[in-house]
């Protein structure tokens, strides 16, 4: 994880904690002190196939910080890990039947 990655991922935890929803893309632009939004979607990009943040589907503010007390995730994230897990075990055994 890069220093920048890492600064996104701290700042998306207080921002959650202190708000209860996830910052925006411009918010988290403003916080880094970028020009562009791209450079945060790159980064969110990197975080979420390191499984550091979920994305939350039809969701406004659809990326969080990835939870790992179950207890106080919400549905969404939920549903979401889910849906990560379904996939991978899926991809998984596509490249199973490849192999055979």
């Amino acid at each position: 994880m890069t220093h920048r990655e890492l600064e996104l991922l701290d700042y998306m935890n207080a921002y959650c904690d202190d708000h209860r929803v996830s910052p925006s893309f411009d918010e988290m632009r403003i916080a880094m002190g970028l020009r562009s939004k791209s450079s945060i979607s790159g980064m969110l990009g990197r975080l979420l196939e390191k499984g550091l943040v979920v994305r939350l589907p039809l969701a406004d503010r659809n990326y969080r910080p990835k939870t790992t007390d179950l207890s106080i995730a919400s549905t969404l994230e939920l549903r979401a890990e889910l849906n990560r897990r379904n996939r991978i075990k899926s991809q998984n055994a596509n490249s199973g039947q490849e192999a055979a």
